[in-house]
């Protein structure tokens, strides 16, 4: 199934309806994005020959999470008439959610380090906290697949470069199998978290090289542009 849903999200040119308010706009494309998700999901699981309980469980509570994103997200907006986003608190939000709603009998330790206030544009933060939730998603399912407790740290910091952000999202749990290559990877997380990367026009890297994971989001600072220009993209590095 294609990602091209997740363009509009993202698309810079895209101006509201005339006959709607910013606000109805953004709303809409949110659930737009919901709605694909939603249908990629399924999809993959009709492509299992006998998808279990368990399956179909975890497919729901993490559609329920990234509804819950999208409305935590409008409720911040409500009183903020700029259409900026404190990504810190978003992420914090974000964060704690899926692991309450996601971690089951496991327990699971958060290290957050992110500092408020960190605006962004509120389409931005979408991208951003979609991709968060994937990597802390995927943290859950296959970082200890014993069982054991674990713990996942998310870092949000400004860039060496003064035209980007880092996110960083790490674990202690077992990394990738062997030849595992998250770059080239069908998995349905991979094309989803690469395909909410190149939307974010960010650098996407993974270090598997000591203990556990770390997945890193260079992200460019979204500018006002000039009319008919686009902002470029802009991006550095990999976890230490």
């Amino acid at each position: 199934m294609s990602l091209r849903f997740l363009e509009p999200i993202f698309d810079e040119n895209a101006q509201p309806d005339p006959l709607g308010s910013e606000a109805d706009h953004r709303i809409a494309n949110n659930l737009m994005l919901i709605a694909g998700l939603v249908r990629l999901r399924a999809s993959h699981l009709q492509d299992k020959p006998n998808p279990s309980a368990d399956d179909i469980r975890i497919v729901l509570k993490e559609t329920g999470a990234r509804i819950d994103c999208v409305s935590q997200l409008h409720r911040l907006l409500v009183n903020n008439s700029q259409g900026e986003i404190d990504l810190a608190e978003y992420l914090r939000y974000i964060v704690e959610m899926t692991v309450s709603s996601l971690s089951a009998d496991q327990q699971c330790s958060l290290i957050l380090d992110m500092h408020s206030p960190f605006n962004v544009p509120a389409k931005q933060a979408v991208g951003v906290g979609l991709a968060v939730q994937e990597v802390v998603a995927n943290s859950l399912k296959y970082a200890h697949p014993t069982g054991v407790d674990g713990e996942i740290m998310v870092n949000l910091k400004e860039s060496e470069r003064p035209d980007a952000f880092v996110v960083e999202i790490a674990d202690d749990g077992v990394g990738f199998p062997e030849g595992f290559d998250p770059k080239t990877s069908d998995t349905l997380g991979m094309r989803v978290l690469r395909s909410l990367a190149t939307q974010l026009r960010a650098e996407l890297e993974f270090d598997a090289s000591g203990i556990g994971l770390c997945v890193q989001l260079v992200v460019p600072k979204v500018r006002p542009a000039p009319p008919g220009e686009r902002n470029p993209a802009t991006g550095t590095a990999a976890c230490n």
